[in-house]
This record gives C-alpha cells, structure tokens and sequence, in this order.
C-alpha cells in the first residue's frame, strides 16, 4: 500500500480531551473559515500574508494533535520539513507578544472546542 497525503488526510483522526474528534479536515475548515480563504488557495503555497499565516497555523494545531513534521510536509506537497519547523517556531514566538496572533489562536481553540 502506498501511503499518499489523501489517505493520512482521511485516515488521521485523534480524539482529545474535548467534545469530538479533531481531524485534519476539521482543523483546515475552522483555520481556513476563520482566515476567509480556501484550502485551495493554502495548498498552493501562495506567500500572501493571510495565507501564509492560515498555512502555519493550520501547520501549529496538526503537529499538536502529535503529527509528525514528515506527513504534515507530505500533505502540503514541501520539499523538506524545514519549512514546517520554521512556520512552527514563528507561531511559538509570536504567541509569546503579539496580540492578534494571540487572538486568532483564541478564536480559533474556541471552534475547535480547545479550552484551556
């Protein structure tokens, strides 16, 4: 069996500590929903800040849930992981002194049902 991006996106499921089960559809539909923009215009690899931005975090809440670096880069089609690792380490960093990151975190922990 080959193991492709689609099959990880419609076999990954974790369920949590909360109300339901986060899958990567439904962190990409709240992300994506909360940005405005569609999955579309995040898989392409657009540099456009609000896209960027809904990549990374989207990127932030998949490695979370304990997906590994390689099958978060394999499902957005990157060359290496490094471009995760980065993404990761900017939503760290700016979840330490920037508010509106801060609060599109907020925001988006309450449609995924992650409180604290």
């Amino acid at each position: 069996m080959i193991i492709t991006a689609k099959y990880i996106e419609e076999q990954f499921w974790l369920e949590r500590k909360y109300k339901g089960v986060l899958t990567v559809e439904r962190i990409e539909q709240v992300v994506c929903s909360h940005f405005k923009v569609t999955i579309e215009q995040v898989k392409t690899g657009s540099r456009r800040y609000n896209i960027t931005e809904c990549r990374h975090l989207i990127w932030y809440y998949l490695r979370t849930t304990g997906m590994t670096l390689q099958a978060i880069t394999n499902m957005y089609n990157k060359k290496d992981h490094t471009s995760v690792i980065h993404a990761l380490n900017k939503v760290e960093r700016l979840l330490q002194n920037d508010d509106e990151m801060k609060y599109n975190v907020s925001a988006i922990n309450t449609q995924l049902n992650l409180q604290k």
